[in-house]
This record gives C-alpha cells, sequence and structure tokens, in this order.
C-alpha cells in the first residue's frame, strides 16, 4: 500500500508542476500586455523620459530571465518543491513593485490611495488562490502570511484610513481558508479521479463503483465465486513474430487488445491480464449473476467477428491476419487480492482457471475457434446452438471431459 501512495503522490507532484508552467505562461503574457499598457500609459502622460527608459531596459531582460527560469524549471515530469516558494515571493514582489510605481506622479492623482489599495488586496487575493492548484497548506500558509504582511505594511506606511487597513490584510487571510478548502477538495477528486482511470483500464464499471463506495476492499484475501473463465489465445504467434520487427508486433498487440477488450467490458467482463499474446478475461467476478457464461460466450463470438475487419486492416498494411482460439470454463475460483501489500492483483485463482487454460489450447488440435466445458454449456442450454467436439483429455485432470462449440462460420479457423 506504501508503493500505491508513492505512486499517487507522484502523480499529485507531475500534475502540481504541469498546472505552475501554466501559471507561468499565463505570468508571461500578463507581463507583456502590462509592459505594453505601462509604456502606452508614460507615453500619453509625457513621463517616457531617461529614468523610466532605464527602469523599463532593466526590468525587462530581468524579468525574461525569471519567466525563462521558472519555464525550464516547470518543463517535463521532474518535481522541484521549491519552484512553487519562488513563484509566490516573486509574484509578491512584482505586485509591491508595481504599488510602490503607482504612488509616483502621475499615477497617485489617476489612483488615489483609497482606491490603490483595494485594488491591490484583490489582486493579492487572486494570487492566493492560485495556491489552490499547488496541493499544500504549507504553500497555502505562505502565501496568505506574505501577502497579508505586505498588504499590512503598504496601508501602514500610507496614510490610509483604518476602515480600509482593517478589512485588506483580514480579506487576504480569509482567501487563504477558502483556497486552502479548495485546495483539500481538488487533490481529492484528483486521487479519485486518478484511482478510477488506472481500475477502469483493467476492471469492468460496476466494480470500480464498488470500491469507490468502499462495497469492496482493497485488502489482500479473497473469496470463493462461481465464475466463467475466458482464455484467448493468437494461433501461430511465434511464425508471426519471426515475420515482422518488435515494433511492428507491439503495434499489432496494441491493436488487437484495444478491440478485444473494449468487446468484454461491453460485456461486463474483467480483464484479469495479458499474458504475452493471450487474454484472460473473467465474467461473475466480483458479483456473479446467472448470465455470467452467457455474456462470456457472446463475448467470445463477437472477438471472432471483430477480427473479419482487423484482419482487412492488417492485410492493407501488409500484415499476417490474426487468428484466435477461445476457451471457457464455469466453475468455482478465488478471487480476490493475491500478492503482498507492497504490490497487489486483483485476480482469480483455482482448477477452474487451469481448465479453461487447457481447453483453449485444445483447438488447435480440433481445428475450431472456440471450445467450452459441460459445465459452461450446462450454463447457456436454450440460449446457444452447441455441438459436440469430443471426450478430451485434458492434462492435469484425471478424467477426460466432454466440449463443445457453436455451429458458427466466423468461430471456424482458416488455414494456417
Amino acid at each position: 500500500m506504501d508503493r500505491s501512495i508513492g505512486e499517487l503522490q507522484s502523480a499529485i507532484q507531475i500534475n502540481e508542476t504541469k498546472v505552475e508552467h501554466q501559471i507561468n505562461l499565463f505570468r508571461a503574457a500578463l507581463f507583456v500586455v502590462s509592459l505594453i499598457m505601462d509604456i502606452a500609459n508614460a507615453s500619453i502622460r509625457n513621463v517616457l523620459n531617461d529614468d523610466y527608459l532605464v527602469v523599463i531596459a532593466i526590468a525587462i531582460p530581468v524579468l525574461s530571465a525569471y519567466l525563462i527560469f521558472v519555464h525550464r524549471m516547470t518543463s517535463g515530469p521532474r518535481y522541484r518543491p521549491w519552484v512553487k516558494y519562488l513563484t509566490i515571493t516573486v509574484d509578491y514582489l512584482v505586485l509591491t513593485l508595481i504599488y510602490v510605481e503607482m504612488r509616483q506622479p502621475p499615477f497617485d492623482e489617476l489612483f488615489p490611495i483609497v482606491v490603490m489599495i483595494p485594488i491591490l488586496t484583490s489582486f493579492a487575493i487572486l494570487l492566493n488562490m492560485l495556491g489552490a492548484f499547488r496541493y499544500s497548506a504549507v504553500a497555502v500558509l505562505y502565501s496568505t502570511s506574505l501577502g497579508a504582511i505586505l498588504l499590512l505594511l503598504g496601508s501602514i506606511l500610507t496614510d490610509m484610513p483604518f476602515e480600509i487597513q482593517f478589512w485588506s490584510a483580514p480579506a487576504l487571510i480569509a482567501s487563504g481558508f477558502l483556497v486552502r478548502w479548495i485546495s483539500i477538495n481538488q487533490r481529492e477528486a484528483f486521487l479519485k479521479l486518478r484511482k478510477r482511470e488506472n481500475l477502469i483500464r483493467f476492471l469492468p464499471r460496476d466494480v470500480v463503483d464498488m470500491i469507490d463506495s468502499g462495497a469492496m476492499s482493497m485488502e489482500l484475501g479473497g473469496k470463493e465465486l462461481k465464475a466463467t473463465i475466458l482464455f484467448a489465445d493468437i494461433r501461430n504467434f511465434t511464425s508471426i513474430s519471426e515475420k515482422h520487427t518488435p515494433s511492428e508486433i507491439l503495434t499489432m498487440l496494441n491493436e488487437y487488445f484495444t478491440e478485444m477488450a473494449a468487446i468484454i467490458f461491453r460485456h461486463g467482463g474483467m480483464i484479469d491480464k495479458y499474458i504475452g499474446d493471450a487474454i484472460m478475461a473473467v465474467f461473475g467476478v466480483p458479483q456473479p449473476g446467472t448470465g455470467d457464461a452467457q455474456r462470456a460466450v457472446t463475448a467470445a463470438r463477437e472477438m471472432h467477428s471483430a477480427l473479419l475487419s482487423l484482419n482487412e486492416r492488417l492485410k492493407k498494411r501488409g500484415a499476417d491476419p490474426i487468428h484466435i482460439g477461445v476457451g471457457l470454463h464455469t466453475g468455482i475460483v478465488v478471487a480476490g487480492n493475491i500478492g503482498s501489500v507492497e504490490r497487489m492483483e486483483y485476480t482469480v485463482i483455482g482448477d477452474t482457471v487451469n481448465v479453461t487454460s487447457r481447453l483453449e489450447g485444445l483447438n488447435k488440435v480440433y481445428s475450431t475457434g472456440l471450445l467450452f466445458s459441460e459445465k459452461t454449456k450446462d450454463e447457456i442450454d436454450g440460449l446457444f446452438k452447441s455441438e459436440f467436439v469430443a471426450r478430451a483429455e485434458i492434462r492435469g485432470k484425471s478424467e477426460a471431459m466432454n466440449v463443445y462449440t457453436i455451429a458458427d462460420p466466423a468461430l471456424s479457423l482458416q488455414s494456417q
């Protein structure tokens, strides 16, 4: 579990770095707009003198270098926790410099102090609100404290009515509490969505909903359930691999897995694992139902049908077509989390799983695309037209088993 927490913390840090980078881009745009407006205003009021130009000549390269530095520090996934404190400090420093400039002629007449302090307070609150994206209580405290101190100093060092002095710093402090509340809720929402995003790649949505609601435990251990297991394996994958580069094989597998997984999920199955070029899926976990075997058979048929269009695309690229064998078996499994507290996997184990794997391999023997056991046949009787294939010897089992398929042209393997 510690490793899982570490991975989520890393995700938060990556997202914080990304947001800090986006804020810096906004900061750069604001700097350019503000500079243009300031120069235009100075020109209109005839204060664009040598002293003013010297200040501009110094400010532009310094601020540009700072923006470029922050840009580089927030580019990529590397997390630098000190960057947020640097940007908070500089943002408030720039705001202070703006205040000092606004106190100089002719701006002091254009912006009286009774107007200036509320405006600066509003800008300070906006700067403080950026802390909601930093997921850090310390950063929020630092930003709120620094802003409040600067506002208090600005109010005290000027001839400011008491009413405004009383309003500015407390308003910023109040915004700090709001920012922290937003930050906590945003962090929790981000973590929940991140965990859900990871889980939903492997589990049906109803399973993920159970985990979210607490109805399903994520601790080590499991329970016995009746389920239907599906194994699907690519025929002659070794010979296909010999004809293509690893990159081409990876592209083909990803395209194949994407289509097959979508079908399995659509029928309420759970992808247990990918084993090389094979897929292991489970129907009826963690909540078994009366239609699990039916949904598994329907999924297997659709998987074969989907290969027709996939093979057309592969043919156009000069790649070999894909043919698969699917094995199904229904029985008791133990479903739960297996592994260690640091690294666990939700899976199913038991003899039912082993038998299903053996059934899938018998497709090569009987030149079929789908084989299922008598237990699965009993579950789907009257729903599909089952055909007896053979009484087959199953490796590891003391007794032979009756195996069946379904009369469907799409399930027949083409000659290799």
